[in-house]
Formats: C-alpha cells, structure tokens, sequence
C-alpha cells in the first residue's frame, strides 16, 4: 500500500511539473529571421509558436517576404524590432508582444536616410525605442549620425512619435549580442578604451559608457574594444582586434562591466576567437566559436536538411565550432557548460529555471543546471527552424 502512495505521489508531482511545462511552451512565440546585410540574398521573417502535440512550428504572422528580407533585429523583453529592406533599411518593423501578439510598422520619413543595427536603447517601461540613424546632412553629401526616437506606444490618432534623441541614451544602450553574423553586420558597437572609461564617439559627441577599466585591455592611449552585449545590468566587452592579432587568437577574453554597481567584475576567458555572445537577465551564454583557413576542409556536423553548414564554410572568415555552451550567472558566479555536438547551436531564451535552446532545426528545452542536456526535450522539429534566433517567453 505504502508502495502505491510513493508511486501516486511520484506520478502526481511528474504530471504536475509537466502541465508547468506544456504552460510555458504555450505561451513561448519564436521570431524567425537571417539578417544578410552583406549577402544579395533575402531571406523571409515571421512569428511563430509551437504546436506542442505536432512538435512543429505554427506561422503567426509574416513580417518580411523574401524579397525584403532582414538587415537587422532588435529585442527588449517584449518587443522585436526588423530592420527592412535587407540593404539599407528604410523601414522599422515592430511587433508589440506585451498585449497580444501585433505588428505596426514605422515608416522613417525619406528625409531622414536609412536605419542600422548597431544600438537600441529604451525607456524604463519599454514604450520608447532608439534606432541609431544614417542620413545626409546636406546637398554636399555629409553623412550625418543621430538615434532616431520610436514611440512604441502610438498616440490617440494612432501616430508614432519620430524624434532625434540625446546621444546620452547610449549609456542605457541595449544590444542583444552576436546572433547570426554570417552574412550580417556586427551587432555590437564600437567603443574607446580611455583612462576615463569605455567611451562611445558618435562624431563630435563622446559618451561615456563605463568606468575606467584600469588598463586591463589598453596598451596604447586608446584602444578600440567591442562591445558585444548589453542588458540594463550589465555590459560585455572584448578587444577590437586588428586582422592579423585576431588569426593568431586561440582564445577570448571577455570584459564584464556591472552597469549598476558602475564596476567591472573579473574577466571571462573562453576557448576560440569568434564566439557568440547573449545576456539574459544575469545569465551571459557563450557559443564557441573559432576561425578557420578557408581551405580547411569542414568537420564533420550533425546532419542539417539546409544549408546552414554552407553559411560557415562561405563565411570571411570561415567559422568552426562544435556546439561547446557555456552559461554564466554573472551575479552568483554559477557556471553551467554542456555540448550538443552540432556546429549550428546557440541558446534562445533563459526564464526561472528552464533553458530553451536550438541545434539545426530542433528545438529543445531543459533545466536550468548541471543536467541541461541530459534531461533536455525535444519541443519543435521543423524546417523553419533553422531561422529561428530569437523567442520571446
């Protein structure tokens, strides 16, 4: 009898945690796009969600076509911002996610030039964005650097505020870090190492976005330094190497600056010399990554139904990488790495203690700890998936 009430109370916490499980997949919307700025190729993007009893992925809402394609992608919480047409953006696609799954778009007036990647920052309550903007100044062609203000939240006639806007935002800058960058700009920005801090030169204006960094990464007066990633806690840098120090690098040391408590904490030395980079919250994960001669013939993958390997084996420089993930708790130190074998892996979503994660065209998610991997489950198998790097939970 007592046997019975152990294997009842067993099956009873099982079933339990997984309509916690079920719950949450229902409520996870997935955005996919390829950002190819530096490719004539375009790719469509679209919301998506998962239909967790087919395990395949359900098109919500299309946002490009393959025309258009994507030159950037923007992320707060709740909220993506696509960059369209693939070169040279014109247009700001934005879906609202915080009250129901809608798309507006922001048509920049043709005045103002085109919109880039490289910063986004917000207000407190997430209504207001800033797009870093190019335009010509004058007939004589001077190019001109501003952010351009989006009201998220459109007024009583239903009209977005466009506005230029202080480059003291930049000190709240968020950049969601290195997603795709195969055929895509860098998405970070660049910064100066100074004996005032890290500082940011949009023209004439220096904004200073650090503290000092006490010479760790300078060797001259100033130093160039990526910034790689940036959440309202915390900001990641790395040096800005020229061509030939960055093919001698067999590793990465990363830079972590705690935006509130406006110090550094000790730096993060991992394996290759091309990682990517995310923040979530106080989780930072790292995919490992590694430059390779272009003539080097590929290793030996996981088989991909796409053409994803083809992404690595074109791109300058060619990219290697074994699916080797570390997870960072930034404000307790934790350290969680596991490897899936597949060059194609990044981490899409941290929320409590569950991580949502994506190898090729497979979606998965897992525990928060030691046994992610092992105890990982498969969510989605769907060929749109190779597209996705970014959800929203």
């Amino acid at each position: 009898m007592r046997l019975i009430l152990v294997f009842a109370l067993m099956l009873s916490v099982f079933s339990g945690e997984r309509n916690v499980i079920d719950g949450s997949i229902d409520q996870m919307r997935f955005l996919g796009a390829t950002p190819t700025s530096k490719s004539p190729r375009a790719f469509a993007s679209a919301l998506y969600k998962v239909d967790k009893n087919a395990k395949t992925l359900v098109n919500m809402q299309q946002l490009t076509n393959d025309q258009e394609g994507v030159e950037f992608v923007r992320v707060t919480e709740r909220v993506a911002v696509v960059g369209t047409p693939h070169t040279f953006s014109t247009h700001a696609i934005i879906a609202d996610l915080r009250g129901g799954n809608k798309t507006e778009i922001v048509e920049l007036p043709s005045d103002r030039g085109f919109i880039t990647a490289n910063v986004l920052s917000r207000s407190e309550d997430g209504s207001f964005i800033d797009l870093l903007q190019y335009s010509l100044a004058s007939k004589a062609g001077i190019l001109r650097t501003s952010l351009v203000g989006v009201n998220i939240r459109p007024d009583s006639k239903g009209k977005r505020l466009l506005l230029d806007t202080s480059w003291s935002a930049m000190q709240e800058a968020l950049i969601p870090g290195d997603i795709v960058g195969f055929f895509s700009e860098w998405d970070g920005i660049y910064g100066v190492d100074t004996p005032e801090g890290i500082t940011y030169s949009p023209g004439v204006t220096n904004v200073r976005l650090t503290p000092p960094l006490t010479g760790r990464i300078a060797t001259q007066a100033r130093r160039y330094v990526s910034i790689l990633c940036a959440n309202p806690s915390y900001l990641v840098i790395a040096p800005e190497l020229t061509p030939g120090e960055f093919a001698k690098r067999t590793d990465t040391s990363l830079e972590i600056c705690d935006r509130k408590a406006a110090s550094w904490k000790p730096p993060i030395r991992i394996v290759g010399n091309a990682p990517r980079v995310r923040l979530f919250g106080e989780w930072l994960a790292i995919t490992e990554f590694e430059t390779r001669d272009a003539d080097q013939t590929a290793p030996s993958t996981a088989t991909s139904k796409h053409f994803v390997d083809q992404f690595y084996a074109s791109a300058s420089p060619s990219l290697d990488g074994h699916g080797h993930v570390l997870l960072v708790n930034l404000f307790d130190g934790r350290r969680i790495d596991f490897t899936t074998g597949d060059r194609d892996s990044e981490i899409l979503g941290i929320r409590g203690d569950r991580v949502c994660y994506r190898t090729y065209e497979k979606l998965w998610l897992g525990p928060l700890g030691p046994d992610i991997f092992i105890a990982k489950r498969l969510i989605a198998d769907d060929d749109a998936a190779w597209q996705i790097h970014w959800m929203f939970w």
